[in-house]
């Protein structure tokens, strides 16, 4: 089974006092395909739809 993600976030990153007035942008764009449904132990994943092993998520922190 191929697995495909695609993850595009687009995050404004505000100043506290000045909500209306964004200090900076950050995007980020990311394709990745797990073509042979393995994890990296080589142990097979999402055989049944709550088996979450297979499913990528990404985490951004930003801090000033």
């Amino acid at each position: 089974m191929l697995t495909r993600s695609l993850l595009l976030l687009t995050a404004i990153i505000y100043c506290a006092d000045l909500l209306k007035n964004p200090i900076g942008s950050l995007r980020v764009a990311v394709d990745y395909t797990n073509t042979r449904s393995k994890l990296v132990s080589g142990k097979s994943c999402d055989t049944f739809p709550w088996n979450f092993k297979c499913d990528i998520y990404f985490k951004i922190c930003v801090t000033s």
